[in-house]
């Protein structure tokens, strides 16, 4: 079986590629993702890419690495090379209309979720978690124009986006202003730069923020106030909070948001020591949103160890916005908080997108 491959646009110097569908259900490539500044071998991509790959075979061959294409079946990342393509296919075969890029935050986990549902016209790029974002976006859309929208997907807090690479906020814009202007400069006069990070937007911090990143790219903004992602888990596919001008579409497809488990979260740290005694069974502590009297997440740990030992873990929350408390529940139900436990914020969101949320 083969599957027909035709450039689709440059971005940062590697061609992209779409793939036709040869065979129903064995491959379905039609995002176009770019790992900027790492090797594909580092994503367990096969030594050749010529040949049969799950009953398909690819009509392209190369000496350069460069975009990948997301095979559904195998829920793996396969590489396809970017130079020297079978010119001799028609190059109108398959011409996908890129009008909006998506930027994905490599600190996302299961962003093959967020992939896998996107609008046919917006193009992914997975941002390298070693480098500084906002000159990866620069790089990325330098030779670029007229883009309708450039959204992020990333872990957010009030006047932040949490990038693995470091946060963008009002006190860093001023550093990045070159690679931010020039992300402006590709956007077409009615675009506008979507912040899907939780309430990134919220608060007197988030409108300062939006307000300053408007500033420094020269085009409207929209993020917000709210927890971004599954609305069971109190998470919405919308940008509530925006600048003069600026417009938001959710880059995931209708189907992509109803299905989606998850919500961009945080984690938070529970610290403390376990007690020494005899207590027989484990003691569930319920980590609990204070404003909203409502139970965020919970740990399972001993009642008692034969000494005094240490604990220090991670939990992922829905976000770290409002004050949090651990403890237990008393046989009446009232919340009794924790004497030997403690929880706080991370040094800043790194949480995961799952089916729990938590």
């Amino acid at each position: 079986m083969s599957v027909e491959v035709c450039k689709a646009r440059r971005i940062s110097g590697a061609s992209l590629f779409c793939a036709r569908e040869a065979q129903r259900g064995c491959l379905l490539a039609t995002r176009r993702v770019c790992f900027i500044g790492r090797r594909i071998s580092e994503f367990g991509a096969p030594s050749q890419v010529d040949g049969s790959l799950a009953g398909c075979r690819w009509q392209i061959s190369a000496t350069d690495w460069g975009c990948v294409l997301y095979q559904l079946k195998s829920s793996k990342i396969w590489a396809v090379r970017t130079r020297d393509f079978d010119k001799r296919r028609d190059p109108d075969a398959v011409r996908p209309d890129v009008s909006e890029i998506l930027f994905v935050d490599s600190g996302v986990s299961a962003f093959s979720e967020v992939l896998r549902h996107l609008r046919p016209e917006v193009g992914a790029i997975v941002l390298d978690a070693k480098k500084p974002a906002a000159r990866q976006m620069a790089t990325a859309v330098g030779g670029l124009g007229g883009l309708q929208a450039i959204h992020v997907i990333a872990h957010g807090a009030p006047g932040r986006v949490a990038f693995a690479s470091g946060d963008w906020s009002s006190e860093t814009l001023a550093n990045e202003a070159s690679d931010l202007a020039t992300i402006g400069g590709s956007l077409d006069e009615g675009g506008a730069l979507g912040l899907w990070s939780c309430r990134a937007g919220a608060g007197s911090e988030g409108s300062d923020f939006i307000v300053s990143l408007s500033r420094a790219a020269g085009r409207p903004v929209a993020a917000a106030s709210h927890d971004v992602g599954a609305r069971a888990l109190g998470g919405f596919w919308e940008l509530n909070m925006r600048t003069e001008g600026a417009e938001a579409r959710s880059p995931l497809t209708e189907v992509g948001m109803g299905i989606y488990a998850g919500i961009l979260i945080a984690e938070v740290m529970v610290t403390g020591t376990l007690p020494v005694g005899n207590m027989a069974g484990p003691v569930t502590y319920y980590i609990v949103d204070s404003d909203q009297k409502a139970i965020v997440g919970q740990v399972m740990l001993p009642g008692a160890m034969p000494k005094a030992t240490p604990v220090s873990m991670a939990v992922k929350v829905p976000n770290i916005t409002a004050p949090l408390a651990i403890g237990t529940f008393d046989d009446s139900g009232n919340f009794q908080p924790s004497k030997i436990l403690s929880v706080s914020a991370s040094a800043k969101p790194t949480g995961a997108m799952g089916p729990s949320g938590r």
